[in-house]
């Protein structure tokens, strides 16, 4: 058994600008989103649709919606580095930039909608063990300094070949990342092999800590019926791993340099593990809503709260969004796709987009009903209204957190080396 090198062919020159109005709509969002974030942090008053009773809209399910994505990405790296799944061998890198990235634009999306988002280091100084959302900051800090580590041992072999290169930024980061030294002997390759499998290992708790800790804040809030539930981390947990995976699919689907056999099985696999895990996650959903309301045992609030999920002013977030969308008709696309690339990388996207839906069906509806009974103001303003529809600055900001998402995973792809375009195929002597 022999190795061929497989030649590196250059792209038609008229293919290397077929891209370009995707990059100028994306540099577009990110200029007119910009500018709401700017008034965000920097303005003055009230910019959101949110009221007194409603303080959460949409940029706090964006964020549970994105912070999902990440996990779900970085664990199915976790099944390559960890577990040794070696049908995911092309994406680990992929997947590795990705969780990072995610994670970048979801603590950018929760710090435009915090008040006093420059006071968030007093949480390392002042946090204290009892409160969730203090190990919330601590699992996020250690979830993203694994990510860093991984990366640069995923990346070790080609930081290496970067101190040779003639590009002076790709030298100086190569020789910051690896402390000026360059082993490339089979000893530290197995070393290195070695510590990236255990923090693949400790990332698989933690990062089902992590996100599930974002469940875990939301069980813990007694006041709120429909979150006080001991299976919202598993929830929130399950959720990641479809999302998070769905997105990496359609990915690799329509963004993959190489549609070779390779190829075409990853994302067969990954279509069949994404069928199974949207029928868990449905079957969740029918029993977090089905027992509380056929029996109607329980906090009332709960009933009230699930009611306007299903009949409310918000019924087509649900019946639409999430039911047809996220349910039905990605199961349908990779049943009877499940051989087509492209139905698959279809259904994830759908999936992956649409989960924001997910995330404001649990967000707002625990806030539309009325708490109290009798704590109602009609006639006090807009600031004390139980209705809530997010407005142009919140879509408009949550704009330029995606567009910086988008940005970020362009940046990666053509920078960072994600895609090993040198690998080399076994054959036989006699296909010489």
């Amino acid at each position: 058994m022999t190795t061929v090198q497989i030649p590196k062919k250059e792209a038609p020159k008229s293919s290397r600008y077929k891209y370009v109005p995707f990059y100028v709509v994306i540099a577009g969002i990110f200029v007119w989103g910009a500018i709401a974030e700017y008034y965000d942090i920097f303005g003055q008053g009230q910019y959101t649709a949110g009221t007194n009773f409603v303080p959460w809209g949409l940029w706090v399910a964006a964020y549970m919606w994105i912070i999902g994505l990440s996990a779900g990405a970085f664990l199915l790296s976790s099944m390559l580095y960890g577990l040794g799944v070696k049908i995911l061998q092309p994406v680990g890198r992929f997947a590795l930039f990705t969780a990072l990235a995610c994670l970048a634009v979801a603590l950018l999306t929760i710090f435009s909608d915090v008040g006093q988002p420059f006071r968030a280091t007093e949480i390392y100084v002042f946090g204290r063990p009892q409160s969730m959302m203090a190990w919330m900051v601590w699992l996020y800090t250690a979830y993203c300094l694994c990510l860093i580590a991984e990366l640069i041992l995923a990346f070790r072999t080609e930081l290496h070949d970067w101190m040779d290169e003639s590009s002076f930024l790709k030298r100086v980061v190569s020789r910051i990342v690896l402390l000026g030294g360059k082993d490339e002997s089979e000893t530290a390759q197995v070393r290195d092999s070695k510590i990236l499998k255990t923090l693949a290992l400790i990332g698989i708790p933690l990062a089902i800590a992590f996100h599930g800790g974002v469940g875990a804040l939301l069980a813990t809030v007694a006041t709120q019926a429909i979150w006080h539930n001991p299976l919202m981390p598993i929830y929130f947990v399950t959720g990641a791993l479809l999302s998070g995976g769905a997105l990496l699919t359609g990915l690799v689907v329509f963004f993959w340099p190489r549609k070779d056999s390779t190829w075409h099985d990853l994302t067969v696999y990954l279509g069949k593990v994404l069928m199974i895990m949207t029928m868990v996650y449905a079957l969740m959903e029918f029993a977090e809503f089905s027992v509380p309301l056929w029996y109607g045992y329980g906090d009332v609030r709960e009933t009230q709260s699930l009611n306007s999920i299903l009949f409310g002013q918000y019924w087509y977030v649900f019946w639409i969004c999430q039911v047809l969308l996220v349910t039905l008709i990605p199961i349908a696309l990779y049943y009877f796709g499940r051989n087509s690339p492209k139905i698959i990388g279809a259904a994830s996207l759908l999936i992956a987009t649409c989960f924001l839906a997910v995330r404001l069906d649990i967000v707002i509806p625990a806030y539309v009903g009325v708490q109290i009974p009798g704590l109602v103001f009609p006639n006090l303003g807009p600031n004390y209204s139980y209705s809530y529809f997010p407005d142009l600055f919140e879509w408009q900001l949550l704009a330029f957190v995606l567009a910086v998402g988008v940005g970020l995973l362009l940046l990666g792809y053509r920078i960072l080396p994600l895609i090993n375009n040198r690998d080399k195929i076994p054959v036989t002597k006699g296909e010489q």
